[in-house]
Formats: C-alpha cells, sequence, structure tokens
C-alpha cells in the first residue's frame, strides 16, 4: 500500500483524519495537570515521636534505638537513619527506588504498633510523614486580626479550613500560629498543704468530673433512647466549684486552693503579618491536580468566606505557586510564536514559495498539539 498516494487521492478523508487527530490533541492538552515540579515521591518515610519532657539521652535509649530496631525488618528497606533530641525521636526509612510507599508506611504503620509494648507509656502518638512535590504549598495566607484575635485558632478551622477542604483537588489546610485556647489550674502550695492534699488528688478529680458519662438506655414501646450524663466543663467557672476533698466536714472546692486562669498557650511559633499580630495557613493540593485550577477555586471561595468574617479579621495572600507556572506557560508560549514567525519568515526567505510556507506554518502548531 502506498500510504502518501492514498491520502493524496482521498483529500477530504485526509483533512478528517487530520481535524479528529486535532481534535483529540487540543482536548487532551486541556486536561494535562499543570505544576511547577514534576510529581516526583522521594522513597523516604520518616516517623516522628514525641516524649514529652525527656532529654536526647533518654530519647535515644528509650525510642529510638527500639524504634529503629522495629522498622529494620521492613521490606525493601535500604537505609535508616536517626536524630534523637530533646523531647522527639527522628527516624527516616530510605527505600529503594520503585517501592510502594503507601504499602511501605501500612508496613512501617503496624511494625509500630507491635513496639508499642516495649515504649514508655508517656509517648505521643507516633507521625508517619512522607514527603513528595505535592507537599509544595499551592497557596500561602496571612490573618490580621483585633478584637477577634484570641479566637483564631476556631474561626480558621472552622469557617475557613472546613469549606475550604471540600473543593476538588484541595489535600490539606494548615493553620501555624494560631493563638490556642488554655485554662490553667495554677495552685497555691500554702493552700494546697493547708488542707493536707496533693497535685494528684486534684488531677483524679478534675479528671473523674470532666466526663460525659452513658447510663443506659430507656426503651418507650417500639423506640430505644440512648441515656448519657452530659459532665464536660463547658465554663472555666465550673473548674473552679468541683469539690476535691473534705475537710473538718466542709467540701473543699478547688476554687479554694487555686486559681483558674482562662489564658492562651504559649506559642512557639510566632507570627507578624504585615507588622502586626495574626496567624497563617497555607493549602496543599492533591497528588496529580491542576495547581492553577486548585489555586483559582481557592482564591474565589476566600473571597466569599471574607465577607462573612468579622470586620477585623482580614485576609493577606504571601505566597501563590500558581503564579510562576502561569508566568512560565506565557514566556513559553511567547517563545513559540516568536519561533514560528522566524520559521516562516527563514522558509518564505530561502523558498519563496507561499504556498509552502503556509503549509508549514499550519504544520508547526499541529506538532506542538498532536
Amino acid at each position: 500500500m502506498n500510504l502518501p498516494k492514498l491520502f493524496v487521492d482521498r483529500p477530504v478523508t485526509t483533512i478528517m483524519v487530520f481535524l479528529g487527530i486535532l481534535a483529540i490533541g487540543v482536548l487532551s492538552l486541556s486536561k494535562v495537570p499543570i505544576d511547577l515540579f514534576p510529581e516526583i515521591e522521594n522513597p523516604v518515610i520518616s516517623v516522628l515521636i514525641q516524649y514529652p519532657g525527656a532529654s536526647a539521652k533518654d530519647v535515644e535509649a528509650n525510642v529510638t534505638k527500639k524504634v529503629e530496631s522495629w522498622l529494620s525488618t521492613a521490606n525493601e528497606l535500604e537505609k535508616i537513619t536517626s536524630i534523637s533530641i530533646d523531647n522527639l525521636s527522628i527516624v527516616q526509612c530510605q527505600f529503594k527506588w520503585g517501592a510502594n510507599l503507601d504499602e511501605a508506611a501500612n508496613n512501617i504503620r503496624n511494625l509500630l504498633e507491635m513496639s508499642k509494648r516495649e515504649m514508655p507509656d508517656d509517648i505521643l502518638p507516633p507521625f508517619i510523614f512522607k514527603f513528595g512535590s505535592e507537599m509544595f504549598p499551592v497557596l500561602v495566607y496571612g490573618i490580621t486580626a483585633n478584637e477577634s484575635y484570641n479566637g483564631l485558632d476556631k474561626l480558621v478551622e472552622k469557617q475557613i479550613a472546613d469549606p475550604l477542604k471540600r473543593i476538588p483537588g484541595v489535600g490539606a489546610v494548615m493553620a501555624m500560629g494560631a493563638p490556642v485556647r488554655q485554662i490553667q489550674v495554677k495552685i497555691d502550695p500554702a493552700k494546697l498543704d493547708a488542707y493536707h492534699l496533693s497535685i494528684n488528688r486534684l488531677a483524679d478529680a478534675l479528671a473523674a468530673e470532666n466526663l460525659n458519662m452513658p447510663t443506659g438506655t430507656l426503651t418507650m414501646g417500639r423506640l430505644d433512647y440512648n441515656l448519657r450524663v452530659p459532665g464536660e466543663f463547658k465554663d472555666p467557672a465550673d473548674i473552679g466549684k468541683v469539690v476535691v476533698a473534705q475537710y473538718r466536714g466542709r467540701p473543699v472546692r478547688l476554687v479554694d486552693v487555686a486559681t483558674i486562669v482562662d489564658t492562651l498557650k504559649e506559642r512557639t511559633i510566632d507570627v507578624h503579618v504585615l507588622g502586626g499580630k495574626g496567624t497563617s495557613f497555607l493549602v496543599q493540593k492533591q497528588s496529580g491536580a491542576n495547581t492553577v485550577n486548585v489555586s483559582r477555586m481557592v482564591k474565589k471561595r476566600l473571597a466569599e468566606i471574607q465577607k462573612r468574617l468579622p470586620t477585623d479579621v482580614q485576609l493577606h495572600l504571601i505566597l501563590d505557586s500558581s503564579q510562576y507556572i502561569v508566568s512560565s506557560i506565557k514566556n513559553l508560549s511567547e517563545a513559540v510564536i516568536m519561533g514560528g514567525i522566524f520559521v516562516i519568515l527563514v522558509i518564505l526567505l530561502f523558498l519563496r514559495q507561499w504556498r509552502a510556507t503556509i503549509i508549514i506554518a499550519f504544520t508547526i502548531p499541529f506538532s506542538l498539539v498532536v
């Protein structure tokens, strides 16, 4: 079969075939994910375990070495390294390239579960961290507030983070530096000694009172109702009314030996936005999502959210990674157009045939799309 002759003898068929290929190319081009970096999954999984109040030496002896011993049996593990610092153990597992990190993470999670019986009781649950190109934030926003500053933690979580997480393509919304409410019980040692009480006694009394207790079920006809007694504290004043002991026939309440302070938790991260106090949050996309589309939808939703926020709370864009992508695409498009123009001019200059020049002019964009 003479392929060139076949297409030359059937010009209509040839045009339809090429238009079909062009349509498929344009449709595929519109669905190609656009990102600043290629999708790279580094075969490294990090395990972070907090051991509050422990020195680096205790962390290494009681946590790090035991975790290393268990994780060294993981499948396709190539190298394991660790760092022990005060209050924190960091163990990094490097796997072979091409290893399935989802299966590796599940394997590590199972090994950590089995290692718990050898760990100290007061360690916090381990955090498993996988690093990939999708971890780079798509957007970073700063938030400033005056009267609403103390409530930014709940405001960001309920009114900003939750709506953004429902946007297609958004992987996570993480807040940093937000003030967190904390109820402090400041005990007076002299009063505690006068009533012959201990700190453990106060802690046990508070734990026993701050509970929601199920009390069974109530049957009415064909319906069963679950019953419970709500006992968790709803107001800081209720904490001071807790009876912690009996002394000489009268109840001793917590307020008799301590002061209840409604304040903010001490922060390790202090965020300032535009010279004033505030907080920040970043938006991460899901793996394979289009960065430009995610950024556009998030900014549109934040514009709607801003109208419902208190008047003193303002959102400020700090970083938008989609701007670099759009700028790169714009520069690339300009370079392609200029290159195509120069190619056409060179061909016209040397061939001096308009027909051949027009054919090549149509071939260049067709080749790029297909």
